[in-house]
Protein backbone atom coordinates (compact mmCIF):
# COMPACT_ATOMS: atom_id res chain seq x y z
CA UNK A 1 0.00 0.00 0.00
CA UNK A 2 1.08 3.59 -0.97
CA UNK A 3 -0.29 6.88 -0.66
CA UNK A 4 -0.06 9.40 -4.06
CA UNK A 5 1.91 12.39 -3.84
CA UNK A 6 0.17 15.39 -5.73
CA UNK A 7 -0.05 19.18 -4.68
CA UNK A 8 -2.67 21.75 -5.25
CA UNK A 9 -2.27 23.23 -8.82
CA UNK A 10 -3.25 26.92 -7.35
CA UNK A 11 -3.40 28.06 -3.83
CA UNK A 12 -3.97 31.50 -3.20
CA UNK A 13 -2.55 33.55 -0.40
CA UNK A 14 -2.97 37.54 0.94
CA UNK A 15 -2.91 39.20 4.16
CA UNK A 16 -0.70 41.62 6.27
CA UNK A 17 0.93 42.39 9.32
CA UNK A 18 1.54 45.08 11.71
CA UNK A 19 4.36 45.12 14.61
CA UNK A 20 4.19 47.36 16.94
CA UNK A 21 7.05 47.87 20.21
CA UNK A 22 6.69 50.79 22.71
CA UNK A 23 8.92 51.50 24.87
CA UNK A 24 7.48 53.90 27.38
CA UNK A 25 10.28 54.07 30.03
CA UNK A 26 13.47 52.97 29.95
CA UNK A 27 12.88 49.67 32.17
CA UNK A 28 9.21 48.59 30.30
CA UNK A 29 8.92 47.11 26.68
CA UNK A 30 5.70 46.35 25.38
CA UNK A 31 5.24 44.34 21.71
CA UNK A 32 2.14 43.30 19.64
CA UNK A 33 1.83 41.93 16.17
CA UNK A 34 -1.14 41.08 14.30
CA UNK A 35 -1.28 39.45 11.34
CA UNK A 36 -3.81 38.11 8.81
CA UNK A 37 -3.29 35.91 6.07
CA UNK A 38 -6.28 34.65 3.68
CA UNK A 39 -5.20 31.48 2.33
CA UNK A 40 -7.20 29.42 0.50
CA UNK A 41 -7.09 26.26 -1.74
CA UNK A 42 -8.47 27.42 -5.58
CA UNK A 43 -7.57 24.60 -7.86
CA UNK A 44 -6.50 21.21 -5.40
CA UNK A 45 -8.43 18.44 -7.00
CA UNK A 46 -6.83 15.30 -6.72
CA UNK A 47 -6.13 12.55 -9.30
CA UNK A 48 -9.43 10.51 -8.00
CA UNK A 49 -11.60 13.71 -8.47
CA UNK A 50 -11.37 14.62 -4.61
CA UNK A 51 -12.07 18.37 -4.61
CA UNK A 52 -10.40 20.33 -1.76
CA UNK A 53 -10.80 24.05 -3.37
CA UNK A 54 -11.97 26.31 -0.30
CA UNK A 55 -10.08 24.86 1.98
CA UNK A 56 -7.35 26.23 4.20
CA UNK A 57 -3.61 24.25 3.74
CA UNK A 58 -2.23 22.74 6.41
CA UNK A 59 -1.27 25.14 10.20
CA UNK A 60 -2.70 27.81 7.57
CA UNK A 61 -4.70 30.01 11.05
CA UNK A 62 -6.08 32.73 9.40
CA UNK A 63 -5.45 35.65 12.56
CA UNK A 64 -2.77 35.52 14.50
CA UNK A 65 -1.76 38.04 17.69
CA UNK A 66 1.17 37.95 19.28
CA UNK A 67 2.04 39.66 22.31
CA UNK A 68 4.92 40.45 24.32
CA UNK A 69 5.73 42.93 28.02
CA UNK A 70 8.55 42.99 30.45
CA UNK A 71 9.93 45.27 33.49
CA UNK A 72 13.35 45.33 34.43
CA UNK A 73 13.59 46.14 37.91
CA UNK A 74 17.11 47.47 38.78
CA UNK A 75 19.03 46.65 41.81
CA UNK A 76 21.97 47.49 43.47
CA UNK A 77 24.17 45.14 41.66
CA UNK A 78 22.37 43.80 38.23
CA UNK A 79 18.47 43.62 37.36
CA UNK A 80 15.42 41.62 37.74
CA UNK A 81 13.33 41.29 34.55
CA UNK A 82 9.74 39.50 34.44
CA UNK A 83 8.54 38.58 31.29
CA UNK A 84 5.34 37.66 29.61
CA UNK A 85 4.01 36.04 26.73
CA UNK A 86 0.89 35.16 24.84
CA UNK A 87 0.01 34.17 20.99
CA UNK A 88 -3.66 33.89 19.76
CA UNK A 89 -4.50 31.57 16.73
CA UNK A 90 -7.59 31.35 15.24
CA UNK A 91 -8.98 27.93 13.88
CA UNK A 92 -6.52 25.94 11.81
CA UNK A 93 -6.29 22.46 10.37
CA UNK A 94 -2.94 19.96 10.67
CA UNK A 95 -3.99 18.71 7.26
CA UNK A 96 -5.08 19.78 3.61
CA UNK A 97 -8.12 17.19 4.00
CA UNK A 98 -9.64 18.60 6.97
CA UNK A 99 -9.75 15.10 8.80
CA UNK A 100 -11.27 14.77 11.90
CA UNK A 101 -8.76 15.15 14.83
CA UNK A 102 -6.86 17.58 12.61
CA UNK A 103 -8.77 20.90 14.04
CA UNK A 104 -7.12 23.05 16.16
CA UNK A 105 -9.97 25.12 17.80
CA UNK A 106 -8.65 29.03 18.29
CA UNK A 107 -6.19 29.05 20.96
CA UNK A 108 -3.85 31.02 23.25
CA UNK A 109 -0.56 30.08 24.76
CA UNK A 110 1.12 31.59 27.46
CA UNK A 111 4.21 31.94 28.93
CA UNK A 112 6.32 33.95 31.35
CA UNK A 113 9.69 33.86 33.25
CA UNK A 114 11.30 35.82 35.61
CA UNK A 115 15.15 36.62 35.27
CA UNK A 116 18.11 37.73 37.39
CA UNK A 117 20.95 39.43 35.69
CA UNK A 118 24.13 40.29 37.31
CA UNK A 119 25.95 43.58 37.10
CA UNK A 120 28.50 43.58 34.24
CA UNK A 121 26.27 40.33 32.10
CA UNK A 122 28.36 38.14 33.41
CA UNK A 123 25.94 35.04 34.37
CA UNK A 124 22.00 35.28 34.85
CA UNK A 125 19.29 32.70 36.62
CA UNK A 126 15.58 32.38 35.91
CA UNK A 127 12.90 30.44 36.25
CA UNK A 128 10.24 30.02 33.53
CA UNK A 129 6.82 28.72 32.51
CA UNK A 130 5.28 27.66 29.33
CA UNK A 131 1.57 27.13 28.95
CA UNK A 132 0.11 28.74 31.38
CA UNK A 133 -2.96 28.03 30.62
CA UNK A 134 -2.60 24.26 30.51
CA UNK A 135 -4.14 24.58 26.88
CA UNK A 136 -4.31 21.22 24.46
CA UNK A 137 -2.92 22.30 21.02
CA UNK A 138 -1.87 20.53 18.34
CA UNK A 139 1.75 20.49 17.27
CA UNK A 140 1.67 18.64 14.55
CA UNK A 141 -0.27 15.57 12.76
CA UNK A 142 -0.18 13.07 9.71
CA UNK A 143 -2.99 11.53 8.32
CA UNK A 144 -2.53 7.84 8.54
CA UNK A 145 -3.85 7.00 5.14
CA UNK A 146 -6.54 8.76 2.90
CA UNK A 147 -8.73 9.89 3.75
CA UNK A 148 -7.76 9.58 7.28
CA UNK A 149 -8.28 9.17 10.37
CA UNK A 150 -5.34 10.94 11.60
CA UNK A 151 -2.99 11.19 14.70
CA UNK A 152 -1.89 14.02 15.95
CA UNK A 153 1.29 15.37 18.58
CA UNK A 154 0.42 18.04 21.17
CA UNK A 155 2.66 20.69 22.51
CA UNK A 156 3.69 20.11 25.97
CA UNK A 157 1.03 20.59 29.13
CA UNK A 158 2.37 23.59 31.54
CA UNK A 159 5.89 23.72 32.03
CA UNK A 160 8.39 24.78 34.71
CA UNK A 161 11.99 24.91 34.95
CA UNK A 162 15.18 27.11 35.42
CA UNK A 163 18.01 28.01 33.48
CA UNK A 164 21.88 29.64 34.24
CA UNK A 165 23.12 31.60 31.50
CA UNK A 166 27.22 31.90 32.16
CA UNK A 167 28.63 34.53 29.91
CA UNK A 168 32.36 34.29 29.10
Amino acid sequence: MYNEIFNAKRVEIYGGQLDVTLRPTSNDMMSVSVSYAHARNKDFVTPDGSNFNGLQPPYAADWTIVGNLSHDFSLRNGYIRAAADARYESRWWADYLHNRGTEQKPSVIVNGSITYYSEGGRWDLGIWAKNLTNEAKIAAAAANGFPGPASGFLIEPRTFGGRLGLHF
